[in-house]
């Protein structure tokens, strides 16, 4: 899911170009599709196909749909694993490595925390249709957004009153099986109902069918892990930005990708090179 600097996302591609692996993009309707179609002859290989654009907004259900959309698509071609990255996410292992990984592994890495309450539960207890604008950003949109839940509290409104939800982290790696299941979900009508005019659902939903799908099937196959770098340190609602000092940290541990990443530093080019693709 991309809404700027498609040079990542050319990285990426000739990083993991082999007939196993195919690439789904979702570029936010706001940016210009002309400026990323050239990525569909990158590939010596791989396939690049392009999902419906969808306009996106932070904390907003389109979120979610554009996600949906990406799965479904990836789906009708049957692959064993799916992986939800943004267009600021970079591979930082070899392509054999990573697909060794996998092979190995056989898990849902998928970060799921434990049963939402308080402030993160009401961002699907209530309704909130301020997140579905581009007034989300915006001091006026959260005031507004503040006192609909206030009014909602009043009358006692509660979504999700026998439903357990859970948090986690967006971007994951989906076993064919649960993303089948979490399809499911989607056709008849559960996202929708619990998850749609909600706030940053999309850190919540896939956790909660995960929740789901392990009481239906009775064994846990998650791996409540991360695989990507990210760094937090900012204390702000979103990563920082690395750098190219951040490189050596990057290789600190076991990841697979780097979040988030810009073409405007030295850092991608410098992964990408030590990754001595030609």
């Amino acid at each position: 899911m991309a809404h700027k600097d498609p040079k990542i996302i050319e990285y990426n591609i000739k990083l993991l170009d082999c007939s196993s692996v195919d690439f789904y993009l979702h570029i936010d309707k706001k940016s210009q599709l002309n400026d990323y179609l050239y990525l569909e002859d990158i590939p010596k290989y791989s396939h690049v196909y392009f999902v419906p654009q969808f306009n996106i907004y932070w904390g907003g259900q389109n979120q979610i749909k554009a996600e949906i959309a990406l799965f479904q698509a990836a789906f009708e071609k049957a692959y064993n694993y799916y992986h939800l990255i943004s267009g600021q996410d970079m591979l930082v292992k070899s392509r054999d490595n990573f697909l060794m990984f996998f092979q190995e592994k056989e898990k849902d890495f998928l970060k799921i925390g434990r049963e939402a309450s308080g402030m993160m539960l009401d961002r699907v207890k209530y309704y909130h249709p301020i997140s579905q604008t581009g007034l989300s950003r915006f001091q006026i949109g959260w005031r507004i957004g503040h006192m609909l839940v206030l009014l909602q509290k009043l009358f006692h409104i509660n979504r999700c009153k026998v439903l357990p939800i859970y948090f986690g982290e967006n971007w994951c790696s989906l076993t064919s099986s649960f993303v089948s299941f979490l399809l499911s979900k989607y056709e008849d009508g559960f996202i929708a109902k619990y998850f749609y005019c909600s706030g940053n659902a999309d850190e919540l939903y896939k956790q909660t069918i995960y929740k789901m799908w392990v009481n239906l099937i009775g064994s846990d196959n998650h791996a409540n892990t991360s695989i990507r770098y990210v760094d937090w340190s900012e204390n702000k609602a979103s990563p920082k930005t690395l750098q190219i000092e951040d490189y050596d940290k990057i290789y600190s541990g076991n990841y697979l990708f780097a979040r988030k990443v810009t073409s405007e530093n030295g850092l991608p080019r410098r992964i990408f090179d030590g990754l001595n693709i030609k």
